[in-house]
């Protein structure tokens, strides 16, 4: 993908991608927080050459070579602007799946303390913030981010002594 003076290479083979430049720049921020013209962005399949050039490239600069779960990590983070997708529910209990790997993701302030919730004491986006006492914008940009790589549970709401309490019916 070509888009201005920013280049994308994915390799699904590898399960890697290259950017020019690196997802962790500031200028690839700013790519990230323009719109894009879809007219204005070049797609096309490299041949076998260039698919070698692609890998070399990503040997010789592996600061801008990141794992697939990494780049959209840190896309969606950056694009969503700490906000929320319009269809969010915030009523609606949130868990993630599994822990991510946050060593190798772009840092979101108190993104293991929110992992630790989201994983071992589900809640709300706006509880979450609260019972941290952290922006509700790192909750955000968390939740945006494992909501795109398909790491999110959401559960129905609860009462707030059922939050806290196990609550059985008398027989």
């Amino acid at each position: 993908v070509q888009y201005y003076d920013i280049s994308i290479t994915i390799d699904p083979i590898l399960g890697l991608i290259y950017s020019n430049p690196s997802i962790k720049s500031d200028s690839f921020s700013l790519f990230c927080f323009k719109p894009l013209k879809h007219a204005e962005i070049k797609k096309q399949a490299l041949g076998s050459e260039e698919v070698k050039l692609a890998r070399a490239k990503m040997r010789v600069e592996p600061e801008n070579t990141s794992s697939f779960e990494a780049f959209i990590w840190t896309v969606s983070m950056l694009t969503s602007k700490g906000r929320l997708p319009q269809t969010t529910d915030i009523k609606k209990i949130v868990s993630i799946k599994h822990w991510p790997d946050l060593t190798r993701m772009e840092q979101i302030p108190h993104a293991i303390r929110i992992a630790a919730v989201f994983y071992k004491h589900p809640g709300t986006l706006i509880e979450v913030a609260k019972w941290l006492k952290i922006p509700q914008s790192y909750v955000f940009a968390f939740y945006n981010a494992v909501l795109v790589l398909e790491m999110v549970e959401h559960k129905v709401a609860q009462t707030e002594a059922q939050h806290y309490f196990r609550i059985e019916e008398a027989e």
